[in-house]
């Protein structure tokens, strides 16, 4: 076998296996802590082995065995300072790494995922709540090893079936799904009031779907702990969680939502042991149709209701004309909703519907201004014209919101439209 010089003074040589093993040897082990060992066992059998007296080979044995001692505790040392050196330099990378970087290698380490999907990247205005942090959506999805008609923490809530649902979704015991976000940023609180809200217009957005494997032993809930416990760059890290036999099952069956974003486009890490399934283009095909029915007899209804409101706007009957805008944005968010995600909770609450929209549809978030504020007042007249109009006739509104209402709408219409057939077309692609 070949070797190579170790050290020229002496003219000795390691081999090449030698070579290998070695430092693979100092690797896995802690070499202080085996040397300190070593000393400790040959006490032990001193105070043993000299009651008998002194072994012919002892002075051969203990001058080569302290030295050994001696190497071994310089090992020590270097392997210390050289692992010291490599964390500055690790840290030091880091540093210098881009935020979206930075979130990958602390999913990659915290979660050890099969597989990582961007969904979304700074798309979003992000929001700092009241409490001054920014928050972190964490959800499970129809795989989520949960209990029954509980909430997962920062999760959704599930049904009585004991699974989570897509995100958002319904489940059997009639309860809508909820993201929730760590500090306090809602913009609109339940008492329908807008709230006090900062936009985090610098921070990084970013939506991933994350696939853990199925032989993981982790709780969901923990990982969820964590992810909502990270702090990179003032980043809001929105991730949903996914058992991979169970994305694989959706992915098979054709659905529309995972057939969109689980493909190699969003990929951005493959521990390569697992590949997605063939997509079954004849499943896939009959859901697609579906989706385009569902989608379009929604967004018939909705455009009704808008040419009824521009009606009722030009016979300046302002109240009338508030309800049919809620009407007419509302059946066009559940349209899409229901298209994409199968079902979409009944609510008339533009911040529950909102949720959904965050995973299918996040270019939605902003339906009537890029303003949150300003979103936040004009939504709330509408939900108010929407139930004065049925249960009171006291709804007080200006000619300027009307205005508004009615061009936001309209612009609305056009975007939802838009945005959907995109989302199809990135199945056709």
């Amino acid at each position: 076998m070949a070797t190579k010089p170790y050290c020229m003074e002496t003219k000795s040589a390691l081999t090449e296996t030698l070579q290998e093993k070695l430092p693979g040897f100092f690797d896995s082990h802690d070499i202080h802590l085996f040397s300190q060992n070593l000393r400790r066992q040959f006490i032990h059998y001193l105070e043993y082995e000299l009651r008998t007296g002194v072994p012919l080979y002892f002075d051969k044995f203990l001058y080569p065995f302290n030295d050994l001692l001696d190497l071994l505790d310089t090992v020590g040392d270097e392997l210390k300072q050289f692992n010291s050196a490599r964390k500055i330099h690790k840290q030091a990378a880091l540093k210098n790494n881009s935020t979206r970087e930075k979130v990958i290698a602390f999913l990659k380490a915290s979660l050890s995922p099969e597989k990582i999907f961007l969904l979304h990247e700074n798309e979003i205005p992000n929001r700092v709540g009241n409490d001054g942090r920014v928050g972190h959506d964490v959800s499970v999805g129809n795989d989520g090893p949960v209990r029954n008609d509980v909430r997962v923490e920062n999760g959704d809530w599930v049904g009585n079936d004991g699974r989570g649902g897509i995100p958002n979704q319904v489940g059997n015991d009639g309860r809508v799904g909820n993201d929730v976000s760590v500090g306090n940023d809602d913009w609109l609180g339940n008492d329908g009031e807008v709230h006090d809200a900062i936009n985090a217009e610098n921070a990084a957005y970013f939506d991933l779907m994350v696939v853990i494997p199925d032989g993981a032993q982790t709780s969901f809930s923990y990982y969820e702990q964590v992810i909502s416990m990270a702090n990179i760059d003032g980043a809001v890290i929105n991730v949903s969680l996914h058992q991979s036999a169970a994305l694989h099952k959706q992915l098979r069956e054709g659905h529309i939502y995972y057939s969109i974003v689980c493909n190699e486009r969003n990929l951005i890490y493959d521990n390569g042991l697992t590949k997605l399934p063939e997509v079954n283009k004849t499943l896939l095909q009959a859901v697609y149709e579906k989706a385009n029915t569902t989608f379009y007899n929604s967004h018939k209804k909705a455009n009704s209701f808008l040419e009824g409101a521009n009606d009722y706007y030009g016979a300046h009957e302002l109240n009338m004309t508030a309800f049919m805008l809620h009407q007419s944005i509302e059946l066009a968010l559940r349209g899409m909703i229901t298209a994409l995600l199968g079902s979409c909770a009944k609510t008339h609450c533009f911040r529950e519907l909102k949720k959904p929209l965050k995973r299918c549809a996040p270019e939605l978030q902003y339906l009537l201004s890029a303003n949150a504020a300003e979103e936040g007042r004009l939504l709330h007249l509408l939900e108010k014209a929407y139930l004065e109009s049925r249960y009171a006739d006291t709804l007080d509104i200006s000619d300027n919101d009307i205005a508004l209402l009615v061009e936001g709408a309209e612009s609305l219409h056009e975007r939802v439209e838009k945005i959907f057939k995109e989302k199809m077309q990135a199945i056709d692609n």
